[in-house]
């Protein structure tokens, strides 16, 4: 049986027979933590008994940089396999290994934080720096330092990110283990989507990044200005164009159609205004493929026609006021959905499964909020859909309206039985509310100095609709109130789209 060496002598156990001298503050556990990290920091610095010799970076820039492999392993899974038995190779008693895709100056920040435990930003020269950092972090399977530099760029670098996004998104889409900057990624894009698109960086994006970001259904921006800035990318891509497109060869449009062949499938042309496709989108028909464009002729001057080419592209929502959660309920009322109850109650169309195409034809943040600006868009054209965003709070109130909006005569109303009004007054739509006409031969106003307005006073916007508190919504027409408020109001923005049936594939 081993016979086991006292932990202490003689001496030391009558030395212990005294009585220590009194300690006035005992250290927490935080100081001897810190004590620690800073002899590990000496051990780094000074130790004369390294057994690693780590080759960091690319020829000639190529450093030899000491470590203990015991710390290695111990810190990391990446070192307990690069540096076992079976991976590592051996020179005059050093363990040899070679990383050229870190530069030596980051290795020796990540070999810094190996030992002591501590990643000082303030170290950091810049941003794009600590994004190398977090791409070395990652390769050599160090989690939590991954994580502290994430929070650190959300918390502390908020504008960075978002002018240098293409360099964000590049590094975060395609890594599962970069989550907090995906979802920081994800919401910027949701939210702000002018700002990756405007960033300082988006003409340097890669074509990969860039498909990634125009499959998503969720960007609430204008088509037209998704193309104008997809266009400004592929002409980044091809060199010597003119800027002038009227100076342009055939060979010129080729060469920007075979830049941009993989992304105009995914711009949805049937998304944009006339006017807007007439002028942003006919001068470049021949960056487009035939039968794409000869299909989108046919969309916008026959009325009524669908598209017959196949589309990648989704099918996002082009409002900054409502999402597909409230077109699916406003689809459903218009195919009163809501009148069909079954055993477990009002089922209304998922998002997915939304049977109309929700054309934006006005924005009044963008377009103007003159009751002119309206008619000139919105007249002669039926099924529509008004969205209002009411000022100083989280209600949105809208309408739907069957037959065309006109603007001649005075006072002039209009009859269908199958306009209705709705509001929705959080975000969760669980009060989503819904109230149809009663009195159908005034369930349309039409006036001149007029925009968009329903029943007697049901719904009502009327000139400079932005600045004045001249909307309101009283019931008269319909079957009940659609806010709880009767004073007229000011509201934030509002949007006018046409909805269009999809049209049902015919099985052949």
């Amino acid at each position: 049986m081993a016979s086991f060496t006292p932990m202490h002598d003689a001496q030391t156990s009558q030395q212990s027979s005294f009585a220590p001298p009194l300690i006035t503050k005992q250290m927490s556990d935080i100081e001897l933590i810190e004590i620690l990290s800073r002899d590990f920091d000496i051990l780094l610095d000074d130790a004369d008994d390294y057994n690693v010799a780590i080759y960091a970076g690319k020829e000639p820039e190529t450093k030899v940089l000491g470590a203990h492999s015991v710390i290695l392993r111990a810190r990391s899974s990446f070192f307990r396999q690069a540096l076992s038995s079976g991976w590592a190779t051996k020179k005059d008693n050093l363990i040899v290994l070679k990383k050229p895709s870190i530069s030596p100056d980051i290795f020796k920040i990540i070999l810094r934080y190996i030992y002591n435990g501590r990643m000082s930003f303030d170290m950091v020269k810049d941003n794009a720096t600590i994004l190398d950092i977090l791409i070395a972090a990652e390769e050599l399977c160090l989690p939590e330092l991954c994580d502290c530099i994430q929070d650190h760029l959300r918390n502390n670098n908020d504008e960075w990110l978002k002018k240098n996004f293409a360099l964000v998104y590049r590094t975060a889409a395609f890594n599962d283990n970069f989550k907090k900057l995906q979802t920081y990624c994800d919401q910027i894009v949701q939210d702000f989507p002018e700002l990756v698109f405007k960033a300082n960086d988006f003409l340097d994006i890669d074509e990969r990044v860039l498909l990634l970001l125009l499959k998503r259904s969720d960007i609430r921006m204008d088509e037209v200005d998704i193309w104008d800035h997809t266009l400004r990318w592929g002409v980044s891509q091809t060199r010597n164009l003119e800027r002038d497109i009227s100076k342009w060869t055939y060979s010129d449009f080729t060469v920007l159609r075979t830049a941009l062949c993989r992304i105009t499938p995914l711009i949805n042309f049937s998304q944009m205004h006339s006017v807007d496709f007439y002028n942003k989108v006919k001068p470049f028909r021949r960056v487009l493929p035939t039968d794409l464009y000869e299909d989108l002729l046919h969309y916008y001057l026959v009325p009524g026609n669908q598209l017959t080419s196949a589309r990648l592209a989704p099918a996002r929502m082009k409002s900054t006021i409502i999402d597909w959660r409230h077109a699916a309920l406003i689809s459903s009322w218009i195919d009163r959905k809501d009148e069909n109850i079954s055993a477990n109650g009002f089922i209304p169309y998922t998002s997915a499964g939304i049977p109309y195409e929700f054309r934006l034809f006005l924005r009044g943040s963008r377009d103007g909020f003159s009751t002119t600006t309206f008619h000139d868009r919105c007249d002669s054209q039926s099924h529509t859909v008004t969205v209002i965003k009411v000022r100083d709070s989280s209600e949105i109130l809208g309408g739907y309206n069957p037959i065309p909006w006109k603007k001649q005569g005075f006072d002039e109303w209009q009859e269908t039985p199958d306009s209705f009004l709705f509001s929705f007054s959080d975000e969760t739509l669980q009060n989503a509310l819904v109230s149809r006409v009663q009195e159908v031969t005034r369930a349309v106003h039409s006036m001149p100095s007029f925009g968009p307005s329903f029943g007697i006073s049901d719904l009502q916007m009327k000139e400079s609709v932005k600045d004045n508190f001249i909307c309101t919504a009283k019931k008269m027409s319909y079957e009940r109130p659609i806010r709880k408020k009767q004073e007229a109001f000011a509201i934030d923005d509002y949007e006018v789209f046409q909805v269009i049936a999809k049209k049902i594939p015919v099985p052949p």
